[in-house]
């Protein structure tokens, strides 16, 4: 079975769109091949080298981004391919002074530099935060026990689409939510009205 990733990039580049993916770890070999290609060229004007530094909740963080031009090799697997590279965030937590590191392995299509990738790597990871965030806290998603055939993904859509209705009144998410749930017949006005 062909491994569908591949499928996805495919169908990205044929409609004209672009892709940054994480290789996962069970993508050995990709990761294996993306390293080779980053030691061969270490030290070289191909490799291009970016690192961000910052503060806030309670942490310092330092984001550090390897990017290189797509080995032809992958280019031929991966339609659209134009770069590879590794993003390495290292944390320091101010009260304990523990620090961890974690590398992230990437694909993408696009013909960025470092910094640009690094900052839509980022912006990505902010925008999931916060609507898993929004969805967990307002609806409890995460405690969810629906299991069966389509109900869980027919929730996610139910759950997006009240918490799209709830930001189109433009009012604090959670002080609405109580409200609705305090009045229900407000609720209904607005639907109505809507």
């Amino acid at each position: 079975m062909p491994f569908l990733p591949k499928k996805i990039c495919g169908i990205i580049a044929d409609k004209g769109g672009d892709y940054l993916f994480t290789v996962k770890d069970n993508q050995r070999k990709l990761r294996r091949d993306i390293d080779r290609c980053l030691a061969l060229l270490a030290g070289s004007s191909r490799r291009q080298d970016h690192t961000t530094e910052n503060s806030g909740h309670g942490r310092s963080e330092t984001r550090h981004i390897a990017l290189i031009p797509a080995p032809e090799a992958l280019k031929k697997t991966w339609p659209g391919l134009q770069a590879v590279g590794t993003i390495t965030r290292t944390r320091q937590q101010h009260k304990t002074g523990k620090t961890s590191v974690e590398t992230v392995y990437f694909i993408t299509s696009l013909d960025k530099t470092a910094p640009d990738i690094l900052a839509l790597n980022r912006a990505h990871w902010r925008i999931e935060n916060n609507l898993h965030r929004h969805k967990d806290v307002l609806f409890d998603e995460d405690r969810s026990t629906i299991r069966c055939n389509a109900a869980p993904h027919n929730m996610a859509v139910c759950r997006a689409s009240a918490l799209a209705f709830l930001k189109s009144l433009r009012q604090p998410l959670p002080h609405t939510t109580q409200d609705f749930a305090r009045n229900p017949d407000a609720l209904f006005h607005v639907l109505l009205d809507f």
